[in-house]
C-alpha cells in the first residue's frame, strides 16, 4: 500500500495535466499549448479563507513547474513507456474505485442515530476503557467575584446547580454576566483549562462546589460529579464518537460485501488459478 501511494503521489499529477490541456475560463498562466484557469486554481487552493495572492502565485509557479517537467518528459518518450502506462493505469484504476466507493458507500456516515450509538455500546461496553484520569463537573464562569461568591453559596447551602443558575439569572439587581456554563462534561488534565481548576477539582469531593478562581473566562466556580481513572470501563457520553466510527466502519464493510456480491452475479468473474496450489509450484510446473 505504501508503494502503490507513492505512485499515486508521483502519477495523478501527469493524469492531471494531460487531460486538462485546455480550460475553459480565466486564463492565467500558459506553458506550450498547455493553460491554467483562475478557476482551475482555485480548485487547489484553501477557499475556506480569503484567497491571498501569495497562495495564488505559490500555486501558478507550482503548476509552471509542474508543467515544465511534464512536457520535456512527454518529449523524451517517457509517456510512451511500458511501465509508466501500467503505473498510469494503475493509478487511474485507484482513483476511479476511490471515488467510486466514496459516492457508493460513504455518503452518509452522518446519519446515525443516538440509538443506534447506544445499542452497540450496550452489546461492546467491555471493549470500552477510560484512557486517562476524568473528572466529571459542572463549571460555570463570571464576569465579577460577588456573583461568583453568591453562585457558589447557593450550591454550599443545597441548591441544585441548575437552580442555582436560574437563580442567578433571574436576579435583576445585577447583570448575571455569566460568561461560560456548562453542566456534565467530562475533562482530563489536558482539557481543562487553566490547570489550577484541574488541581481544585481533583482536591474536592463529588458534588461540593468549589470557592470562584480566576481564570482567564473570568471567576469560575466549579462542581465535581464524578472521578473516573484510567483503567476503568467507560460510560457511553466519554466513548461516543469512537463509537460512531465503529458503527460507520461497520456499515462500510457490510455496504462493500453487498456490493461485491452484487457485481460478482452481474459480471462474469473466472479465477483460472488453483487457490490450493502455491505460485512456486504453478511457476516450476510451468518451467518443466
Amino acid at each position: 500500500m505504501r508503494d502503490v501511494s507513492l505512485w499515486l503521489a508521483c502519477l495523478l499529477p501527469l493524469v492531471v495535466l494531460a487531460c486538462q490541456r485546455r480550460q475553459a475560463g480565466t486564463v492565467i498562466a500558459r506553458v506550450g499549448d498547455a493553460e491554467l484557469t483562475l478557476e482551475e486554481a482555485r480548485t487547489h487552493i484553501d477557499t475556506s479563507r480569503t484567497i491571498v495572492d501569495g497562495q495564488l502565485r505559490n500555486y501558478v509557479m507550482h503548476w509552471v513547474n509542474e508543467e515544465l517537467v511534464y512536457q520535456d518528459a512527454k518529449r523524451s518518450g517517457i509517456v510512451n513507456d511500458d511501465q509508466v502506462k501500467r503505473q498510469l493505469d494503475e493509478a487511474k484504476r485507484q482513483l476511479v474505485n476511490q471515488t467510486y466507493l466514496e459516492q457508493m458507500l460513504y455518503g452518509d456516515s452522518s446519519a446515525i442515530s443516538d440509538h443506534t450509538l447506544r445499542e452497540y455500546f450496550n452489546k461492546h461496553a467491555v471493549e470500552f476503557f477510560v484512557r486517562e484520569d476524568m473528572i466529571k463537573l459542572n463549571l460555570i464562569a463570571f464576569s465579577n467575584r460577588e456573583r461568583a461568591s453568591s453562585f457558589a453559596a447557593l450550591v454550599s447551602r443545597g441548591s441544585s446547580w441548575r437552580d442555582a443558575v436560574e437563580t442567578i439569572r433571574r436576579d435583576t439587581t445585577t447583570p448575571a454576566s455569566i460568561n461560560a456554563d456548562v453542566m456534565g462534561q467530562y475533562y482530563t488534565m489536558h482539557t481543562l483549562f487553566p490547570t489550577e481548576l484541574w488541581k481544585v477539582a481533583s482536591s474536592l469531593n463529588d458534588n461540593d462546589a468549589s470557592f470562584p478562581e480566576k481564570t482567564s473566562t473570568g471567576y469560575c466556580v466549579i462542581q465535581p460529579l464524578a472521578n473516573v481513572k484510567k483503567g476503568k470501563p467507560a460510560e457511553f457520553d466519554l466513548v461516543r464518537d469512537e463509537i460512531r466510527q465503529r458503527v460507520v466502519i461497520e456499515r462500510r464493510r457490510q455496504r462493500y460485501d453487498v456490493l461485491l456480491g452484487t457485481l460478482r452475479k452481474q459480471y462474469n468473474v473466472q479465477i483460472l488459478l488453483d487457490l490450493k496450489t502455491s505460485p512456486d509450484t504453478i511457476q516450476q510446473s510451468h518451467h518443466e
